[in-house]
């Protein structure tokens, strides 16, 4: 009889253990599979939110070509180059759109009179208040605004709206990203009209958007080129040294490569 009791007290021993090693298995397997459908959602929301934020971006850009495209528009239909009209009326276009810097209109060289070959009135916001400003140092041999890609662009047959990789201007010191579209009079090309995003704006849009609880944005051009992120207290930007730079294309490269928004 004691060795009847020995096998049962092994027998209920033996499954007591394996019924705690199948309910640890369980619930390691039911913990693993909350974290990975946790994960999984996790990552859903953080894909929706990128391309929410992308939508909204994008129609900033979009509404930006149609700006610049309409202003074109609107110096073909005049009779002549009235600068302080058309100043007025870019002023007005320019104001509809929170990321535009600046913008004016460049003609063909002799295009306004036979002793002018530059002529390019550019408005700028600055001041507290955001307000426009008209400069005409764009308008001189030094700068020569027929040489940029934005002007060559916005000139080649066909092209309604054109826009450039991100530069810096020569003259402000800005870095800013250009769309451009070709002023037409009696089926020929006499200048472009443009508008500016200052890449400030467009790196601050995104510092103000928050990614979970330590996440963050950046922005990328077309080429790869990162152009600004945020640091980890998410108050001071990272400049656009070599390595972060490098570090930011990696990323970005495994993005496009992916055809992922985020």
């Amino acid at each position: 009889m004691r060795g009847i009791k020995s096998i049962k007290t092994v027998f209920a021993l033996t499954m007591v253990i394996m019924t705690v090693i199948v309910f640890s298995l369980q619930t390691g397997f039911s913990h693993y599979q909350f974290s990975k459908v946790l994960e999984e959602k996790v990552v859903d929301l953080l894909k929706t939110q990128a391309r929410n934020e992308a939508t909204r971006l994008n129609g900033n850009f979009i509404v930006t070509s149609n700006l610049v495209e309409s202003l074109a528009e609107t110096i073909e239909a005049l009779q002549g180059y009235d600068t302080d009209v058309i100043v007025g009326i870019m002023k007005l276009v320019m104001s509809r759109e929170p990321l535009i810097s600046g913008g004016g209109f460049w003609l063909e060289p002799f295009e306004h009179s036979a002793q002018e070959k530059y002529y390019a009135p550019y408005i700028f916001r600055s001041g507290i208040g955001g307000e426009y400003h008209l400069t005409w140092e764009y308008s001189s041999e030094k700068y020569d605004y027929f040489k940029y890609d934005w002007y060559k662009k916005a000139v080649q047959p066909g092209v309604r709206v054109a826009w450039s990789e991100p530069y810096v201007d020569s003259i402000s010191g800005a870095m800013l990203i250009t769309s451009s579209s070709p002023i037409k009079k009696d089926g020929r090309v006499i200048g472009v009209t443009t508008i500016d995003i200052a890449i400030e704006k467009l790196i601050d849009h995104i510092n103000s958007i928050e990614v979970g609880k330590n996440g963050y944005g950046f922005i990328v051009s077309r080429d790869g080129l990162p152009l600004g992120m945020m640091t980890d207290n998410q108050h001071s930007r990272i400049d656009n040294t070599e390595a972060n730079v490098n570090q930011l294309k990696d990323i970005a490269g495994a993005v496009l490569k992916e055809d992922q928004t985020g």
